[in-house]
């Protein structure tokens, strides 16, 4: 995800391309229109819910917006995340248990990267550490954002199914590989036709990662399972609609830009 997102290390070499809307990203691009939430929290502990927004809200906001503004801004995203309650609170650091919930810290967090309101979101593992309540709140923020016509893309291990459930799309790796892009649905339906059947009323997120992992006839780790399913999803059903897809959606935005750019002759004459 650093890499899509062009926050990777120095250091570190990237091969291939990166698009967004048909068209290849920069990362002057990437950095205005994306955020990136971390899946290390990175707070003064002793600041409080609010010291800590508004700080942020002063690093990533254009220093011409009036502070009358930034306060409604961070007001609403407060009473988005369920913070407002715990605006006066230290993040975190003592043991009195006046800090913050992990959960809380989380929230406050994601909080922090909507100040911008980006149009793509990236989220390192945002529900590692948290109970089941907790993540699921978080999970609730989210798609509540991504109804905007926005976009999230997170990393996550070990879902539960409810959480599971709430993703649009979920992409599998396995050895640095594609095993499967789709909805859940296909997910489910595509690892049966290989032979790998999801037990009834067991979590299908557990049984994908663990089919992927290590399964009956792979125990010795060699991954020949993984590798079979990736070359299998490569001649799929599942992988020919996103093909087209991708496809329908770069032929409609070459002849949008098409379009403009006869407007823009024909007004030049």
């Amino acid at each position: 995800m650093t890499a899509l997102a062009f926050r990777t290390g120095s250091g570190v070499v990237v091969h291939g391309d990166v698009h967004v809307d048909g068209a290849p990203a920069t990362s002057s691009y990437m950095k205005r229109h994306s955020g990136f939430m971390h899946q290390e929290d990175m707070f003064i502990e002793t600041m409080t819910v609010l010291e800590h927004i508004w700080f942020m809200a002063r690093m990533k906001l254009d220093g011409r917006i009036h502070a009358s503004d930034i306060r409604l801004k961070i007001d609403r995203l407060l009473r988005n995340v369920g913070l407002t309650e715990r605006r006066d609170v230290r993040i975190g650091g003592g043991d009195d248990g006046k800090v913050l919930s992990g959960g809380e810290r989380k929230r406050l967090a994601f909080a922090a990267e909507l100040l911008t309101d980006p149009e793509v979101l990236f989220l390192d593992e945002p529900t590692t550490g948290q109970d089941a309540h907790s993540a699921g709140v978080l999970v609730s923020h989210m798609m509540s954002f991504a109804s905007r016509n926005r976009t999230i893309l997170c990393t996550i291990h070990q879902p539960s199914s409810v959480i599971f459930d709430s993703f649009h799309r979920i992409i599998l790796l396995a050895g640095g590989r594609v095993a499967f892009a789709g909805t859940v649905t296909q997910a489910i339906r595509f690892f049966s036709s290989q032979g790998y059947e999801c037990p009834r009323n067991y979590n299908p997120a557990d049984f994908l990662v663990a089919t992927l992992a290590i399964a009956s006839g792979d125990a010795d780790g060699s991954g020949k399972v993984a590798q079979k399913i990736c070359d299998a999803f490569l001649t799929s059903e599942a992988c020919n609609e996103i093909d087209v897809t991708l496809q329908q959606e770069v032929d409609t935005i070459r002849s949008r830009r098409a379009a403009k750019g006869d407007i823009r002759e024909l007004r030049s004459l």
